[in-house]
């Protein structure tokens, strides 16, 4: 089963919605530490979303803010 993403938008993106950053979303090495992750949103708030990392990998992140084109939100499964 393949997951099929699409970039993400703050107008339909809700509280403990499951989303992914973006795999390049950051290029820096703390940035990385978020690429490709897994998370819950949390709070949005104008215009950024703020998630914690929910797919088990380390460091977990308790609250981080992104703005939603960094992000990824499931489409489908094939």
């Amino acid at each position: 089963m393949n997951d099929l993403w699409e970039d993400a938008s703050a107008l339909d993106v809700n509280v403990d919605d499951v989303l992914r950053v973006k795999k390049d979303a950051y290029k820096t090495d703390a940035g990385r530490l978020h690429n490709g992750r897994l998370v819950k949103v949390v709070d949005i708030k104008d215009g950024d979303i703020y998630v914690t990392t929910i797919d088990y990998k380390t460091p977990h992140i308790h609250s981080a803010r992104h703005p939603a084109y960094k992000l990824e939100k499931k489409i489908a499964a094939i």
